[in-house]
């Protein structure tokens, strides 16, 4: 291309350079509402149906619970579903064991159960096992399991705080116990 004058050639190259900033500004808008996009993206085959979550509970009557029930469930709260069962005690073969053998064999029967039922492992944080209650969440989504592992960071945080002891210093005894000053 023959130009008349520098001036021309100048805007050319403007021309030029605008689309080609424009066409990366696109670029970028792109790729960061497709990843906002992913985060926010539920997994729909971690979603249980209502007679899926009552046969979940029924493989907990027994091992380790004696008569559990639903108290709550939140099928997809922001990319999470909530769990809240409620049972009388543990199964009489249950009675004497610890609230983290509870959680782990909870854990391992809702594993298997989306094994046999999705064939996929889920994110699971149980949030609660004790002897008349289990309360846990599952990711649906990137965003979901972002807030629940902050969560689980806060919660360990505040188990370390709890252990520091703020008191270390020793104060010695005083020699003269008959000081009337104390």
């Amino acid at each position: 291309m023959k130009l008349e004058r520098w001036t021309d050639g100048l805007n050319c190259c403007m021309e030029g350079m605008k689309k080609i900033i424009c066409a990366g500004i696109q670029l970028c808008e792109a790729v960061l509402n497709e990843f906002g996009f992913q985060q926010e993206t539920i997994r729909p085959e971690l979603v249980l149906t209502n007679q899926e979550i009552l046969d979940l509970i029924d493989k907990l009557n027994g091992c380790p619970y004696d008569v559990p029930s639903l108290d709550d469930y939140e099928p997809n709260a922001s990319g999470i579903l909530w769990v809240d069962i409620s049972a009388i005690g543990l199964a009489p073969a249950y009675q004497q064991i610890t609230e983290e053998s509870i959680k782990e064999i909870a854990s391992k029967i809702i594993q298997k159960f989306y094994m046999r039922s999705r064939e996929t492992s889920v994110p699971l944080y149980i949030k609660v096992a004790t002897k008349q209650r289990l309360y846990f969440a599952i990711a649906l989504s990137e965003k979901g399991k972002k807030f629940l592992d902050k969560q689980e960071e806060e919660k360990e945080f505040l188990l370390e705080e709890e252990n520091i002891d703020l008191f270390t210093e020793e104060i010695p005894e005083e020699e003269n116990s008959h000081d009337f000053r104390i």
